[in-house]
């Protein structure tokens, strides 16, 4: 009976999780700076999670249905079925057997006739039965415990379809607009001195991570390789880690670079760093900033990391840097995003001491070069009262 429980439990688990491990909130999930405008879209009831959340809450496989994922649904009603069977014919047993331990517990033998078969006869022992009882007992709480899991598993499984749906960018298109930008995330394109890797065009051949699945690392590092002149998938292999995997992987030579997005200095690649008996480098790349700027718009720009970012660094690394960029819907009213701006600034002092990166928050960085997205009417307002030429 377990072992019914263990398929079905398998089967509907690899149902829910066989998806993207990384989930976003939003169809812009994978960070604005590198999304195309004309790809943000809003996210119709197909892709909403929240409306397959309620659905199949109610009806099971109804969230399945809405995302068109009809080879779901056999699978949720074989897995509530199966329990639905297994508790009943718990139950059945339950009181069959409740019955045969208070007829033997009487010691009269007439009751033999009584006793359902084939479990058990009045000479069966009490505490026999009172075992057996108490066996199918516990498998009618697994029976209700499984089907509780596989309700809420329906439920996961419609919302993780409908977020993967909406993250691929389906949908109506809608306007957005920026009102600030904010601060720079570095592409830092981490090596040892024992890989022999000093260039871009050194890692042809190598083993080398490009970032989490689905992360802003993956999709900039994708970018920086092919501008560079190498095929990601014929001229290197991928792994696909997060920073700190990729420091493991690195000290335990089994890449021979990765790739990082994220802000000066990072916690991960300092303990690289800082590492006995390892010397790290950075592999320069701001070069390849035109070709990138050229065919997906003004994203990116040159930037330098300093010698004393990194323990040990010998020199500064010239690098590609990519701009945050806070974005509202084109339809805000002007005076709402007129105040969120000047909040912003007039407030500024309170948002550093929260976080420093706010401090990087500047008047002279809100120009058009430094977004492909356009301002919103209020925003702009705001800065030519500052005296900022966009």
């Amino acid at each position: 009976m377990k072992f019914i429980f263990t398929i079905c439990f398998a089967l509907h688990v690899l149902c829910a999780v066989a998806q993207n491990d990384t989930l976003v909130a939003t169809p812009s999930g994978k960070m604005l700076e590198v999304t195309p405008v004309e790809k943000i879209t809003d996210t119709p009831a197909r892709y909403n999670p929240n409306i397959a959340i309620r659905r199949s809450a109610l009806v099971p496989g109804w969230g399945q249905a809405t995302n068109k994922k009809y080879w779901k649904i056999p699978i949720v009603y074989g897995a509530l079925g199966t329990t639905t069977y297994v508790f009943f014919r718990n139950l059945k047993q339950y009181r069959e057997s409740k019955e045969a331990y208070i007829l033997a517990t009487d010691g009269d033998e007439s009751n033999d006739i009584l006793i359902k078969q084939p479990y058990f006869t009045v000479k069966d022992q009490p505490e026999r039965i009172r075992a057996f009882r108490n066996e199918v007992r516990q498998n009618l709480d697994y029976s209700v415990l499984f089907f509780i899991v596989f309700w809420g598993l329906n439920v996961v499984d419609a919302a993780v379809d409908a977020v993967r749906g909406a993250e691929r960018f389906r949908g109506r298109p809608v306007a957005v607009r920026a009102i600030a930008v904010l601060y720079t995330n570095r592409m830092q394109v981490v090596t040892t001195e024992a890989s022999g890797v000093k260039t871009m065009e050194d890692l042809k051949g190598k083993r080398i991570s490009t970032g989490a699945p689905g992360s802003a690392t993956e999709v900039m590092a994708f970018r920086v390789i092919e501008a560079a002149g190498l095929d990601k998938d014929k001229d290197l292999t991928r792994e696909r880690l997060g920073v700190a995997e990729s420091v493991n992987a690195i000290k335990d030579k089994k890449i021979d670079a990765f790739f990082w997005v994220g802000g000066i200095p990072t916690a991960a690649v300092t303990d690289l760093a800082a590492t006995p008996g390892v010397k790290m480098k950075m592999i320069d790349h701001a070069e390849v900033v035109d070709a990138m700027n050229k065919k997906y718009g003004p994203l990116y720009s040159k930037a330098t990391i300093a010698q004393t970012a990194y323990p040990g660094m010998d020199k500064p690394a010239q690098i590609a840097d990519v701009w945050n960029v806070l974005v509202v819907r084109a339809d805000m009213d002007e005076k709402l995003a007129y105040a969120i701006v000047k909040t912003m600034f007039d407030k500024q002092a309170d948002l550093i001491a929260v976080h420093k990166e706010a401090a990087s928050v500047k008047l002279d960085t809100q120009t058009n070069a430094n977004t492909p997205i356009p301002f919103h009417p209020g925003a702009v307002k705001y800065y030519a009262e500052k005296g900022v030429k966009q």
